[in-house]
């Protein structure tokens, strides 16, 4: 388990940028921070799709499931949460020493709370359990 890392830290894994949000025994939640490009790529994507009046319901969509940050290390790059579910056993963070500022802490909890939000239910009982700041 990952006792000495909490909601916001960020950490490498596999040579890619993670946000810690929480833990249980067997899984461990992270939203992966993508690089400029990819980031590019979906806002793209989601920009188009929200022009198509056909295309209801984009929040619901895992691929839309992000949240742009303001962190000055991170910004032009987007916090994705489409598959934020992590083996505990498999991953082993390496904390950078940093965490994300306050505003991107309350947007990935916003964006993890939101009803329409396609993240798994456990990890929205989890963060909603914590006690953060509103």
């Amino acid at each position: 388990m990952l006792e000495a890392i909490k909601y916001g830290d960020v950490f490498r894994y596999n040579e890619e940028d993670y946000i810690f949000l929480v833990q249980t025994e067997e899984i461990v939640y992270a939203a992966k921070v993508l690089d400029k490009g990819k980031t590019q790529k979906i806002k793209e994507l989601y920009e188009k799709k929200q022009r198509d009046m056909r295309n209801n319901g984009l929040e619901s969509r895992r691929i839309f499931c992000f949240v742009m940050l303001d962190t000055e290390s991170f910004r032009e790059r987007m916090a994705h949460l489409a598959q934020p579910e992590h083996d505990s056993d498999n991953i082993t963070p390496n904390k950078l020493g940093f965490c994300i500022n306050s505003a991107d802490k309350a947007a990935i909890r916003d964006e993890i709370l939101n009803p329409g939000s396609p993240v798994p239910r456990d990890l929205k009982k989890l963060v909603a359990a914590l006690d953060l700041p509103n």
